[in-house]
């Protein structure tokens, strides 16, 4: 496995848990207390599909954002290495 796909991994597994606890928490200060046993199972298996839906979007979007920060950082290093080279090659000499 690559180093990326593990930092996309790992990065999808923090995205995953925080999103199932800011959705549980929120499902859990808007539902009132006093709903019956099928009510409050309707309620659970609803937020269970919206934690589900909040999270696959936001491990998308994450993963997205790490790709895109790889090739910031691959274009970075061939931009260093080209000038580099082009320093070595120069013609000017220091005239010191």
């Amino acid at each position: 496995m690559k180093h990326l796909e593990v930092i996309k991994m790992g990065a999808g597994w923090v995205t995953s848990i925080g999103v199932g606890v800011i959705i549980n928490n929120a499902v859990s200060a808007t539902t009132p207390k006093n709903i019956n046993v099928i009510k409050k199972a309707l309620v659970a298996a609803g937020g269970l599909v919206l934690s589900s839906m909040v999270s696959d979007a936001a491990v998308k979007y994450t993963d997205k954002k790490i790709d895109e920060f790889a090739a910031t950082l691959d274009s970075v290093t061939t931009v260093e290495g080209f000038i580099k080279k082009f320093i070595s090659k120069s013609t000017i000499k220091n005239s010191d």
